[in-house]
């Protein structure tokens, strides 16, 4: 993976890349990854572009994220 993102021009920062995995099945098995001999964190939850993802797809932190976000925006607009 590494590689190929050279070739891209590209590089991955190792210390801030995580795997957060989804699914709700009760026999999902960990993803273990490594880079570079460094391995990769399994994460349950992570904000991408704004977006609270969570692992068991559960919408409700991004939805009261969102509501928090937008009360503050229109307090401050008093």
């Amino acid at each position: 993976m590494v590689d190929a993102y050279s070739r891209a021009g590209l590089v991955v920062n190792i210390k801030t890349t995580e795997i957060l995995q989804q699914g709700t099945s009760p026999n999902l098995v960990p993803f273990a990854s490594n880079i570079k001999d460094c391995p990769i964190a399994n994460v349950n939850e992570f904000v991408y572009l704004g977006t609270v993802l969570k692992n068991n797809l559960d919408l409700s932190p991004d939805i009261q994220r969102r509501v928090c976000l937008a009360s503050s925006a229109f307090g401050g607009l008093l």
